[in-house]
């Protein structure tokens, strides 16, 4: 940086404070007067509690403006109004199981068809080669490394993973660990575009389609020329090469949550008037001349895929319509498969996620006190709580499905919760489920789903000693995730010194070392975890050999192929 750099910065930070001064103000007035009270006649605590009911108040009026319109515009229901995907008739055994059965991207085939969505995996190198190690022991067919940013400019936190030669060897490291465990490995590439964090990137100001205000940093970003636009679109190309050559089997573009990719996209962040903006098709046509840069570095057999927003969640942002556009350009330009996606960090995180949001958590791991007070008195009137329900996007990706699924894969994520919503998302179409909460609360979920059909097939062709009963043969038949959706693993982004991850996975994980089980079961191990709960179960009225029990599961396990 210059020597100047501090001068302009200093007067930022005072137009930052002056801003979020006149906002607060603009708030407290009108929670005063909405309430009709007055702070000076209450306690804290009691003011607080007030406020907190106030910006509720606003949620309840301004949630219907979050809600996703359909490709006629019109609003769309949450929770959704459409059935649950759900398969019609769940299979008996492994060899009839959609969602286990190989299938093939371009050049690569997966061994089943669940994908690890791309999440934060680690505050270092060796947490994030066991984060995708555990889903690869756990049965995942591929796992998808997050925020690999193209160029250093782009970081959103300071130590995020920029792909450049100097990580090379690190790489390297990750690829082959998967590897090693049968499964691929795909290389999420984005940039942060305005979301990136000017601490992170040396003060500079952030690179976007438009000068538009970004609330998460409170400032303002340069306009992209041409040109910087041709460098970037070099820079996710030369990113797309990196990953083939440190051994990633596929590549992710990410046009969703905000980032630069999505930003281009959104009609409220892209307002340009030249060959990248004005029209919906402008709007698409950097994301795709990325694309097909990419597909130039990487060669006709590498599979490129998209994880593309279709709701920005946020008013005048993208919706279902335009984002149809975009998911006609992206497979014209060569997308193998299209991941259909809403939300955005800036704005309102938790709209992509649903569930519980743990407003005071994430005002204790922020690192910054700025940073808490902004959280403590905006957060609850910044991000409102929408409901959860599983396979929360099925709507939109049946749309996008029936739009592009003669042309590309779709894939659905978004709370695919159970064994039977994934076999029923293979029954209406979809190529892939992509899953983050439920494979980062338990890695093995795979591995169960498949065990338990292990099982199931044992009961079914009389080789197991009594049949099960209702309860049992749901939870054999139609595993489901353990995930609560309580997001606290959300937590260890904003906070570098937070224990990444899923805090009951830890615990499950500490219960089995200490029983001297893996943390991350495999097949078999499952198949004996199951087994033994089915026999404690009928211990009372039946007398039942474990020992037989299990050497029927090692058996079954070894002709796998006749299960």
């Amino acid at each position: 940086m210059s020597e100047a750099a501090p001068g302009p910065l200093k007067g930022r930070q005072v137009v930052k404070a002056v801003g979020a001064a006149v906002a607060l103000r603009l708030l407290w007035l009108a929670y005063e007067k909405t309430l009709n009270v007055s702070w000076k006649s209450m306690t804290e605590s009691q003011a607080y509690e007030a406020w907190l009911k106030f910006c509720k108040t606003i949620n309840q009026h301004a949630l219907p403006e979050y809600l996703p319109k359909d490709a006629q515009g019109k609003r769309m229901s949450v929770p959704s109004a459409t059935p649950m995907v759900a398969a019609t008739s769940l299979p008996h055994s492994v060899s009839e199981a959609r969602i286990l059965a190989p299938a093939r991207l371009r050049g690569l085939t997966l061994r089943n068809r669940v994908i690890r969505a791309a999440a934060f995996d680690g505050e270092n190198e060796q947490d994030c080669i066991q984060t995708h190690v555990d889903v690869a022991k756990g049965g995942v067919g591929m796992t998808t490394v997050a925020y690999c940013c193209v160029s250093s400019n782009g970081r959103s936190f300071d130590n995020q993973l920029v792909m450049e030669a100097s990580r090379s060897e690190f790489l390297h490291r990750l690829t082959n660990a998967v590897h090693e465990h049968g499964a691929a490995i795909s290389a999420q590439l984005t940039h942060g575009g305005s979301f990136a964090d000017r601490a992170a990137i040396g003060h500079e100001y952030q690179v976007a389609p438009s000068v538009v205000f970004n609330p998460a940093g409170f400032d303002f970003p340069r306009a992209m020329t041409l040109e910087d636009c041709n460098v970037m679109a070099d820079n996710f190309a030369k990113a797309a090469g990196l990953a083939k050559e440190c051994g990633f089997d596929c590549i992710e573009l990410h046009a969703g949550h905000g980032y630069l990719l999505s930003q281009f996209l959104s009609p409220r962040m892209n307002l340009r008037n030249d060959c990248y903006g004005g029209t919906p098709e402008k709007r698409a046509a950097f994301p795709a001349e990325c694309l097909r840069r990419c597909r130039a570095a990487v060669g006709d057999d590498f599979p490129i895929i998209v994880k593309l927003n279709v709701h920005d969640g946020r008013w005048f942002g993208l919706e279902l319509a335009d984002a149809t556009i975009a998911a006609h350009a992206l497979a014209d330009a060569s997308a193998d498969a299209i991941i259909v996606t809403c939300g955005s960090v800036a704005h309102n995180g938790f709209y992509m996620m649903r569930g519980n949001t743990p407003q005071a958590k994430l005002v204790q791991a922020l690192p910054h006190a700025a940073k808490k007070l902004a959280m403590m008195v905006f957060g609850p009137v910044a991000v409102p709580d929408v409901p959860y329900e599983d396979c929360f996007l099925r709507e939109s990706a049946r749309h996008i499905l029936a739009e592009v699924g003669n042309k590309t894969t779709v894939v659905l994520m978004g709370g695919v919760n159970s064994f039977s919503e994934m076999e029923g998302a293979m029954e209406e179409g979809f190529g892939f489920v992509q899953i983050a909460r439920g494979l980062i609360r338990e890695p093995d979920l795979v591995n169960r789903i498949e065990a338990s059909l292990r099982l199931r097939a044992l009961v079914n062709n009389g080789s197991h000693p009594t049949p099960l009963e209702d309860g049992e043969d749901d939870e054999i038949s139609n595993p489901r995730s353990s995930c609560i959706r309580c997001n606290m693993c959300v937590i260890a982004t904003v906070d570098p010194q937070a224990s990444f991850g899923c805090p009951f996975q830890k615990m499950d994980a500490a219960r089995r070392t200490a029983a001297g089980k893996p943390a991350v079961f495999a097949v078999a191990d499952y198949e004996r975890e199951l087994a033994q709960d089915v026999i404690r179960t009928h211990a009372v009225r039946q007398d039942a050999d474990l020992g037989d029990i299990e050497d029927l599961i090692a058996v079954s396990a070894r002709h796998a192929g006749k299960v």
